[in-house]
């Protein structure tokens, strides 16, 4: 019997997100719902201006009302028996933050979706919602499929492509088979070019074309380490060895409790056991 593990996170987010939208006023009584929209009546009539904005919140059935399709277009497409969503702690850190003091430092900024709280909320007291402690919820869905023998994880993150197995975008209502070698390459592609959107420092110069030219020719972990191995070494010197580990360890998702980026490598024969701490 299949479950569909479901990233939680995009609901409070991405949801409750969507349910946000700003308001032009224009100088013709107009009002239009996006910049580019006010732009373009001011281009189209130079007569016309923009006289003011202000925030839209559409109420939290809305939103609620978007969850409940969500899930229901998840059952529905992967055709699992059961579902369980899993949520990141509020404000809480992770064993990232503890390797480097800057993961996701810019979203320290950025002000939660006003229904964020209460849609967190709910999905714990409608759905019965894990909060996951001290790892991301992408972590702890990487985690339960060493534990589930039929699986479907429910996410639109491209971090979770790293996990061989059956995935659903449920945004995109793209479902996705991961071979081992393509998740591995998608690891070993994060750790070459870093994640701006976790605020993670990839190798200069080195984007997501670039990364994934360098590890098309590779054919197991071991290669894919020696590429990346090699990469580091001409930029970080002697220090390779502790940014590349670095770098991995905070793109890297758990497969099973205890876990880590070096278990991974070891486990593979990337890299010796006695490199394991």
């Amino acid at each position: 019997m299949s479950i569909a593990l479901i990233d939680g996170d995009i609901f409070t987010r991405r949801f409750t997100s969507a349910a946000e939208h700003e308001m032009f006023q224009l100088s013709n009584g107009e009002e239009v719902r996006t910049r580019t929209k006010a732009n373009k009546a001011c281009e189209e009539d130079p007569t016309v201006s923009i006289l003011d904005s202000y925030r839209v919140t559409s109420p939290i059935h809305f939103v609620q009302h978007s969850i409940r399709l969500a899930i229901s277009d998840i059952m529905e497409t992967t055709g699992a028996a059961d579902f369980a969503i899993y949520l990141g702690e509020r404000g809480g850190k992770n064993f990232r933050h503890e390797l480097y003091p800057e993961y996701k430092a810019h979203r320290k900024q950025k002000k939660k979706p006003e229904h964020y709280e209460a849609i967190y909320n709910w999905l714990i007291e409608e759905y019965q919602a894990t909060i996951c402690y001290n790892v991301e919820a992408d972590d702890m869905l990487g985690i339960l499929t060493s534990v589930y023998s039929d699986w479907f994880i429910c996410s639109n993150d491209k971090d979770m492509l790293q996990i061989p197995g059956k995935h659903y975008n449920f945004i995109k209502k793209e479902k996705i088979a991961v071979s081992q070698i393509n998740g591995d390459k998608m690891l070993f592609t994060q750790v070459l070019m870093g994640d701006p959107t976790d605020n993670i420092p990839g190798l200069q110069g080195v984007g997501e074309v670039t990364a994934k030219k360098m590890m098309r020719p590779t054919e197991d972990v071991k290669e894919m380490y020696e590429v990346a191995a090699s990469a580091y070494k001409e930029q970080h010197g002697d220090d390779w060895f502790n940014q590349l580990m670095l770098n991995g360890s905070l793109v890297y998702l758990l497969r099973k409790h205890g876990d880590s980026f070096a278990q991974y490598l070891a486990r593979n024969g990337a890299i010796p056991e006695s490199h394991v701490a």
